[in-house]
């Protein structure tokens, strides 16, 4: 279904534009299986802490959101994006490497809440990579490829963006 919507924003959109709104609609999809499927709502409780329901929420958005655009951050082969998925790519590990030894050093009471926190923290403080590379992308627009009637008929298009950039002989 993402790969679906990836594909008809690409067709109509700006690729930062596209992007971003794949991310955001990959979030509000999550936010929507997370209310009405499992419960968790912001009207589900409401003696909750306002400001902690809105972290809260955030952090199933900055999960969801994630889990369906990571692999465009990770795959993108393009020199311009380079830097910044090396440092994505060694935040990562960092980050489920601090899930894991939070969720397993927590007593037996915190453990699912600082779990769950310890999540939501994470996948948080990943949206700074997200936002960078929307803004590479929006400084790409007009450098050849980047449109969305010549993402399809030039260099730059889904299928080969995540190729590594061929030596020149």
């Amino acid at each position: 279904m993402v790969r679906l919507i990836s594909k008809r924003l690409d067709k109509r959109m700006v690729e930062s534009q596209a992007v971003l709104a794949y991310y955001a609609i990959a979030g509000s999809i999550g936010l929507a299986v997370e209310w009405l499927l499992i419960g968790l709502s912001p009207w589900s409780n409401t003696s909750a802490n306002p400001v902690l329901m809105l972290v809260f929420q955030f952090g199933i958005f900055s999960f969801w959101g994630s889990v369906a655009f990571a692999l465009k951050l990770l795959m993108d082969r393009r020199a311009s994006v380079a830097q910044l998925r090396k440092w994505y790519r060694r935040c990562l590990p960092l980050g489920f490497a601090s899930i894991y030894f939070v969720t397993f050093t927590a007593s037996q009471q915190a453990r699912f809440i600082l779990g769950v926190g310890s999540v939501l923290a994470t996948f948080i403080l990943l949206n700074p990579f997200y936002f960078q590379y929307f803004r590479i992308l929006g400084r790409s627009v007009g450098t050849g490829g980047m449109s969305p009637g010549s993402r399809d008929s030039t260099a730059m298009n889904s299928s080969n963006m995540y190729e590594a950039p061929k030596k020149l002989a």
